[in-house]
């Protein structure tokens, strides 16, 4: 399509960044041939034949959701009724957010919280011992990225857009850089889903690639189950990540998993006629448009 992202967003997304990346391969490819796509890939050095195998898979797996029915099919039988079909996917009306909560869906429970942690901290409160007195002691606090596991150190891989980021929060903090409460509360609320971990020196060091960032709200929906805390006033979404939430929002966003689960049985069994189904999947996509904006 052309279209490009913006740059903050794909400044903190692998993913955007191969999708920024294929587009311009895409149009360049449709509009001005394959010796010009090729040249592309050569000034960016980029892979030729995987963004071929990717177009091909692209293609297939538009089909595929055709034929389920997660994509309407235009009833006219012009030479762009297919066509139709992708633009639904790839205008302006598939929004980034859309495409972070499709990545969160499909990558968790692989998330990692970027903040202000005590030393000793795994970012999960959960296995506390019992009778263990809370101490409210402010001691030293660093920046780091956790995932609720005992696992050692763990960084963005240096192939990832995220690296040099990381690595620059973590001078300026060195630096006593980071001192205002502004910039705390975004540490605090940073999330990342991520594809594969590695790690080496004996488990003490781990390595992630081809991560993004996703706001909380998007983990919320789409980070596993929600969970109320005995007070209420909290939830765990999956197995550690923590929020501060109301109840009523907390009994809310579980009722707007349930509908998505729901509507993917009623899709995929085709117990409802197709126009009643993509009517509920238009008002539901609107409802998650409201709630991300």
């Amino acid at each position: 399509s052309g279209k490009e992202y913006d740059y903050d967003s794909v400044h903190y997304s692998d993913h955007l960044a191969v999708l920024q990346a294929y587009n311009k391969f895409n149009h360049i490819l449709e509009t001005k041939g394959y010796n010009a796509a090729y040249d592309y890939c050569v000034q960016y050095y980029l892979s030729y034949n995987v963004l071929m195998d990717m177009r091909d898979l692209r293609d297939n797996y538009r089909d595929h959701l055709i034929r389920a029915g997660f994509i309407a099919v235009n009833n006219d039988d012009g030479p762009h009724s297919k066509m139709d079909n992708i633009e639904i996917m790839d205008s302006r009306k598939l929004e980034i957010n859309r495409i972070l909560c499709a990545l969160c869906a499909g990558l968790t429970p692989n998330i990692l919280r970027l903040g202000l942690f005590d030393k000793d901290s795994n970012g999960s409160k959960r296995g506390k011992v019992k009778g263990q007195k809370r101490t409210f002691t402010k001691g030293e606090k660093i920046i780091k990225l956790v995932d609720g596991s005992a696992m050692g150190s763990i960084s963005f891989h240096p192939s990832s857009l995220l690296y040099n980021q990381y690595n620059q929060l973590l001078e300026n903090k060195n630096n006593n850089q980071i001192e205002s409460i502004e910039t705390t509360q975004r540490l605090r609320n940073a999330y990342f889903i991520y594809y594969q971990k590695t790690a080496s020196d004996g488990g003490q060091s781990v390595n992630v690639f081809d991560c993004s960032k996703v706001p909380h709200m998007v983990v919320a929906l789409f980070g596993g189950d929600l969970k109320l805390n005995r007070r209420r006033n909290k939830v765990y979404v999956g197995a550690w990540v923590k929020m501060t939430i109301s109840e009523l929002h907390a009994v809310l966003l579980k009722k707007l998993q349930a509908e998505v689960e729901r509507l993917f049985r009623v899709k995929v069994e085709k117990d409802r006629k197709e126009c009643d189904v993509f009517a509920q999947q238009r008002r539901l996509t609107e409802v998650f448009d409201i709630i991300l904006q």
